[in-house]
């Protein structure tokens, strides 16, 4: 049984990515975990936890350990920050320069 796992904005109930798992990788995988959806799931969750963690430290004084989930989630949504993919095209854009 292959798995498509799809990714949508719930705001617009637009799709944005799909993502087929063939028979094979599905049957790989249950040999290494319980459940693929509970991995996928902490995966990102971990992932996300880690970047608020990083913003909080880097936009704040406050040391993220100390706070609450809910102290950090709004530190982030007021944060001025850029995302990976334009700090990749600033790169980008001094290597070209010669900087």
């Amino acid at each position: 049984m292959a798995i498509k796992i799809t990714y949508t904005d719930i705001s617009t109930n637009t799709e944005l990515y799909q993502e087929i798992m063939s028979d094979e990788e599905r049957k790989a995988l249950e040999t290494d975990m319980l459940s693929i959806f509970e991995w996928i799931s902490n995966a990102w969750r971990n992932k996300a936890r880690q970047c608020i963690d990083s913003i909080v430290s880097e936009v704040s004084e406050y040391d993220p350990k100390k706070l609450s989930k809910n102290k950090k989630i709004e530190i982030v949504r007021i944060a001025q920050v850029k995302t990976a993919a334009q700090r990749q095209k600033a790169l980008e854009t001094l290597i070209a320069k010669g900087i």
